[in-house]
This record gives structure tokens, C-alpha cells and sequence, in this order.
């Protein structure tokens, strides 16, 4: 997920996909993970459903050679993917872990996940399911109410070693952004604001969720 790399850059094609399934900038610059339709042995203490697919958050590499179709018509709700994500955070960027999931705002309602960077800086990740440009005024309502309660956070969160000098960062997940959110945001330069689209697609074991730097 290097927001610098290219298939230029990379030296691969990816003449094997059909022109219309290709990712912005190629399957290997994309991070995904798992859910998996198969039931496990231990599944009963995981807490799944009768009809929901079982959450593996497992981290897998783009390297590995598995075929791997884009389907936006495979069903993913908030509470998966807040979950997906909530476990696995890292794969947004390495070092990022959360600390928080679904914490309640007086603005903006809640947060899907808060987490930390590698430099122990605070990021509120707002994530949707669909289209939404309202997605961003949502993030800065979260960014606003954050710098005004440092010193709530800083009881909240006492057991993490947060370096409150520095603002938070804001990530907004979507399946797309539109091209007026897309220019808004890269105007922004405060808060720092990093977009990441997601799609569904089809594995033989389940379902894959694709991650890519926007």
C-alpha cells in the first residue's frame, strides 16, 4: 500500500485481469484480508451467527498466488468491517494499532475505530459501507471534538502512551470517494487526511476485503 509506488515502478503487469476488475495500481499494491465462509472447529467461541460469514483476521500478503476477483456485489456491513479492521489494523499501515472501536462522540456520531501510529499519534479512522461524501465532514467533526478534549482523552486513555503535542490524524474508509471529496481532501492540510478504498472479492475459501491507498 506505498502511496509512491507505480506499476511503472514495480516492473509488473497485469495483463492476466480483464481491463475493467483492475485496481487503481495493481493487485500488489494491495493490501487484503480474509473472511472466511467456513466454519472453524472452535467457531462456537467466536461468537458467530447462523447465516454471518466467520471473521479470519489474519493478515495476507498480495503475494500470494491466489485468484482474486473484485465483486461489489458481495455483502459487507459496518460491524464487520469496524471488527475486520479493529484487529487488524496494521494493515492500513504498518505500526497503526486500535485501541478503541465504536466509541461514542457528541458530534459526528460515533467513531468506527480509534488507533495508534507507529509514533504513538492518535488516528481516528470513519469508515462507511457506501458512497458517502458527508464521510468527511463526519471525520472533521471527530477531529475537531478531540482537540478541544485533551484532557478527557488523556483520563480515557491513561494506560496508552499517546503523544497528545501532535493533532490526531483522520482516515476515511469507503468502497469510493468522489472526485469533489477526493480534491476537498487533499486541500485539507489540517487535520492530515488519508483516504483508503475498500472492495469485496471473491476467494475460493469465502470472501477477501481489498485495501487501497486513494
Amino acid at each position: 500500500m506505498d502511496q509512491h509506488k507505480t506499476d511503472s515502478g514495480t516492473g509488473r503487469t497485469s495483463d492476466h485481469q480483464p481491463a475493467e476488475r483492475r485496481l487503481a495500481r495493481g493487485l500488489e499494491d494491495v493490501s487484503y484480508l480474509f473472511l472466511s465462509t467456513q466454519a472453524t472447529s472452535d467457531g462456537a467461541g467466536k461468537g458467530e451467527t447462523c447465516g454471518k460469514p466467520v471473521e479470519q483476521s489474519c493478515l495476507s500478503s498480495a503475494e500470494h498466488v491466489i485468484p482474486i476477483v473484485p465483486d461489489p456485489s458481495l455483502s459487507l456491513n459496518r460491524d464487520q468491517l469496524s471488527s475486520l479492521l479493529n484487529r487488524n489494523t496494521a494493515i492500513l499501515e504498518a505500526g497503526m494499532r486500535a485501541i478503541d472501536i465504536n466509541l461514542p462522540c457528541e458530534t459526528g456520531g460515533p467513531i468506527s475505530l480509534l488507533a495508534m501510529d507507529r509514533t504513538n499519534r492518535l488516528t481516528i479512522i470513519d469508515l462507511d459501507i457506501v458512497i458517502n461524501d458527508s464521510l468527511l465532514m463526519c471525520g472533521i467533526s471527530h477531529f475537531d471534538w478531540f482537540v478541544r478534549s485533551v484532557p478527557i482523552l488523556k483520563r480515557m486513555y491513561d494506560r496508552h502512551t499517546i503523544d497528545f503535542s501532535s493533532p490526531p490524524r483522520l482516515f476515511l474508509i469507503a468502497p469510493h470517494f468522489s472526485a469533489v471529496l477526493r480534491r476537498v481532501a487533499l486541500r485539507i492540510v489540517y487535520p492530515q487526511i488519508t483516504c483508503f478504498r475498500f472492495q469485496t472479492a471473491a476467494i475460493p475459501d469465502g470472501t477477501a476485503v481489498l485495501f487501497e491507498r486513494v
